[in-house]
């Protein structure tokens, strides 16, 4: 039996953040970090998220329905690392002037659960600081991988394609790329992890994703950060990999967004990119054609597919040059390949140095119609989950 989790949706603030017309905010969990939507047994859709170490699950209605958070399990505290075991006592604090303070300290020190995914057998692969622990459909946890020479993967860093393999993409910070860095696979349901290819020093900074496609079951892997290391490529058998495109920042992706006739990205050109102006870019299936569809103006954070063949797109406030102004933007593209802008969170007052202002999407948004998304140092919240619902249609 699942515990309920004691925190309702936070009210709403009208004016913060902007939103286009036909967009309404439609639930906000401060606290929160969002994390996978997936199909449930019975058909329903789940969304997962953790505050802290403890993981959380939700079944989520079309159209800004009610959402029930219960509390499914918390990682056992011999797994943790030093820094989220003490922060676990300000966060589990029920006084809600110390909720704040727990949250912006949550995203300095880099703490809780980073990633979770689930494999066909129910088991569940939950990342913290330092490893990707095993959640079997039995309750027992398990270290997968400890992470070596670097803290975790990024965002969309850990993947299971439609064999049922688990993959790891090593993000380390590796600023003199002196570091091998290495895609990890799991034939065994996730109980062990070996290399299954391996960067030499200077070949690339790190590796940004590794994604199934939902279409053909091709994996894609993408890495950055300089021009010549920034990269696509793409495998039928997780085993050759033919490079898609590089050389060029249009090629540094934090992610990509399948749909039926085309991949789209948004290309993530930060602070040290500051000459490019970033944008989202669609890579046609048919003849390989890649172009760019839309100006976005910031490093792109967050991207996802969403049911009725749309897009949603977030980009981060890193400080750059290249950037617009102090502002996490989300973008919604239609169907018929039209961008549109429609909502903006001004920068809060977190340090960049702790923290960008950024908004993230769940893992596996595909098929949902409303815009899950994690944000991180923004004035409309420290950390937290807000839900948009998209009202109007078509391409205005």
């Amino acid at each position: 039996m699942h515990a309920a989790l004691s925190v309702a949706a936070a009210s709403l603030r009208p004016a913060d953040p902007w939103l286009a017309p036909g967009v309404a905010s439609t639930g906000r969990w401060p606290g929160l970090v969002l994390h996978e939507i997936r199909p449930s047994a019975d058909g329903a859709q789940l969304a997962w998220a953790s505050r802290g170490t403890t993981l959380l699950c939700a079944s989520i209605a079309e159209s800004g329905g009610h959402v029930d958070w219960r509390i499914a399990a918390t990682v056992p505290s011999r797994f943790l690392p030093p820094a989220d075991r003490a922060l676990a006592l300000v966060r589990g604090s029920d006084l809600p002037a110390l909720q704040p303070i727990g949250d912006h300290l949550a995203n300095a020190a880099r703490t809780g659960v980073h990633h979770l995914v689930t494999l066909p057998s129910g088991t569940r692969l939950v990342g913290v600081s330092g490893s990707l622990l095993r959640w079997s459909a039995e309750g027992a946890w398990s270290v997968a991988l400890r992470y070596d020479g670097f803290r975790k993967p990024a965002r969309f860093g850990v993947a299971v394609d439609d064999r049922g393999r688990a993959w790891v993409a090593q993000y380390a910070l590796n600023p003199r790329r002196d570091l091998p860095i290495t895609l990890y696979r799991s034939d065994d349901d996730g109980q062990t992890f070996v290399p299954a290819r391996v960067f030499a020093p200077s070949e690339v900074r790190h590796l940004h994703f590794i994604q199934a496609d939902p279409f053909d079951g091709s994996l894609w892997l993408g890495s950055g950060d300089t021009d010549r290391e920034s990269a696509i490529w793409r495998s039928t058998d997780g085993q050759q990999w033919t490079r898609v495109g590089g050389g060029a920042q249009a090629w540094r992706a934090i992610g990509l967004a399948f749909l039926p006739d085309a991949v789209v990205w948004g290309t993530d050109a930060g602070r040290d990119a500051a000459h490019f102006a970033n944008v989202a870019v669609r890579w046609d299936r048919s003849d390989g054609q890649v172009r760019a569809e839309q100006c976005v103006a910031a490093p792109v954070h967050g991207i996802g597919a969403l049911s009725g063949g749309c897009v949603g797109l977030t980009t981060g406030c890193e400080g750059g040059a290249n950037e617009r102004d102090r502002a996490v933007h989300v973008w919604l593209r239609s169907q018929a390949g039209a961008w549109t802008e429609i909502a903006r969170f001004r920068q809060g007052l977190q340090p960049r140095r702790a923290q960008y202002a950024v908004a993230h999407l769940a893992v596996g948004q595909d098929g949902v119609a409303d815009l899950w998304l994690q944000l991180r140092g923004t004035s409309h919240m420290a950390l937290g989950i807000t839900r948009l619902t998209v009202e109007f249609a078509g391409d205005a």
